[in-house]
């Protein structure tokens, strides 16, 4: 289950069910092991790593829940925060 699509433009898999294929090298797109790959998965004929989007897994096809959204928006809240604070900081690096 896709929780947030946190790629730019379209179309946005958030709330989309995806299948998981499994961990796979970035760049050569070869199968790893669990720690040494990237989570990939598959929503309708599109790939989507696992580091452009928040996902779970749904074992009960529940979809998009109450608790999901809640979450989201949270870590939405919470990002916003460090990267306003990270603009604020007089150590920032530019």
């Amino acid at each position: 289950m896709i929780l947030l699509d946190a790629r730019e433009g379209e179309p946005d898999r958030t709330g989309e069910a995806a299948v998981f294929e499994g961990f796979f090298d970035f760049e050569s797109g070869e199968p790893r092991r669990p720690g040494s790959g990237i989570p990939r998965l598959r929503v309708a004929d599109e790939r989507l790593w696992g580091f452009e989007c928040w996902w779970r897994t749904d074992q009960e096809r529940s979809g998009l829940t109450d608790d999901d959204r809640l979450g989201v928006e949270a870590s939405k809240r919470l990002l916003r925060g460090l990267l306003r604070d990270l603009r604020r900081s007089p150590r920032a690096i530019r």
